[in-house]
């Protein structure tokens, strides 16, 4: 099912979507558009005249109604609005992204069991300007991958631009698998957050703030953004790894591990200009952090090769 609203869409309290696949974007679907969709296996999804001007709001529980709810049986879940708020439930056996720029690039193609329409990969184009944003604190399950995508830009007031906050429950069951760009970095990850789409001009906020969240991933956790404070995340295989930009001298910036980090039969990278770790980090493989400066909390530990033999702690 694909639903496309430039004014908006609003999922409100005790309503279910139960389909295959879902698609629901406020972008603007045009020929070109039908086109690719029904002869190459892919859409694109063209920026509205204003941007910032519509959002997907899927809501809580409220006045004995349940929190919305969203359900993809055989396929993926993919919310494109330049605002996306979750508070509901959203789930799928394929993918679930969230992409919060202008425009939206997807690519899909049939599973390779047979059991319905799989996620291969989606993109924005770079320097698309919008006031992109993500406010999730409902629960999100991917039997595959789970991806959300928010851009800065230097049209936008700073504070408001390229923002992810990622409260709530996040859970990714497979990874990333794109055969036909094997140079996707992000192939092989189960986990992938990026508020820094469109590239830093040096004025934007692009910040993933996990406060009160968590994130359990099976094969990798990769993110991206000049501020990353992270939540109770925890992998179970492959890397996890924070990568914040930061501003040197700014220690408001830049990688604060606020919620226990945990990597089971993985590793874990940290680096920024400024790296604060007010929680536990434990890896069973090696742990690098690279930073500008760094500081430790009284009673927090950074452990590496709690299980596997020759793994290394590197602090630099």
């Amino acid at each position: 099912m694909w639903l496309f609203s430039p004014a908006g869409i609003i999922f409100g309290s005790g309503a279910v979507v139960n389909t295959g696949s879902f698609l629901a974007s406020t972008g603007i679907f045009n020929s070109t558009s039908l086109n690719e969709a029904l002869h190459s296996n892919q859409i694109q999804i063209f920026p509205q005249a204003t941007p910032g001007a519509a959002s997907i709001d899927v809501q809580a529980a409220s006045g004995g109604l349940g929190a919305a709810s969203i359900g993809a049986t055989a396929g993926f879940v993919l919310l494109h609005a330049p605002t996306i708020t979750q508070v509901g439930t959203v789930s799928a056996s394929d993918a679930v992204v969230y992409n919060a720029d202008e425009d939206v690039n997807v690519q899909f193609a049939p599973a390779t069991d047979g059991s319905g329409i799989a996620l291969v990969n989606e993109f924005s184009d770079t320097g698309t300007p919008s006031a992109s944003h993500i406010d999730h604190t409902g629960s999100t399950t991917a039997g595959t991958w789970f991806e959300a995508d928010a851009a800065n830009d230097n049209t936008t007031d700073p504070g408001f631009g390229g923002i992810i906050n990622l409260g709530g429950h996040v859970v990714a069951s497979g990874m990333k698998a794109d055969p036909g760009n094997p140079n996707d970095s992000h192939n092989g990850f189960s986990v992938i957050l990026d508020a820094n789409m469109g590239g830093s001009t040096g004025t934007e906020v692009d910040t993933i703030d996990g406060t009160g969240g968590t994130i359990t991933a099976a094969s990798g956790l990769d993110a991206e953004g000049a501020t990353i404070i992270t939540g109770a995340w925890t992998n179970n295989a492959g890397a996890l790894q924070i990568r914040a930009s930061g501003t040197f001298g700014d220690t408001s910036s830049g990688a604060i591990i606020n919620g226990a980090l945990v990597s089971n039969n993985g590793s874990i990278y940290i680096a920024g200009y400024n790296v604060a770790v007010n929680a536990n980090v434990t890896a069973d493989g090696s742990a690098s952090i690279f930073a500008g400066q760094m500081q430790i909390g009284p009673g927090d530990t950074i452990q590496a090769g709690r299980s596997t033999p020759g793994s290394t702690l590197a602090i630099t």
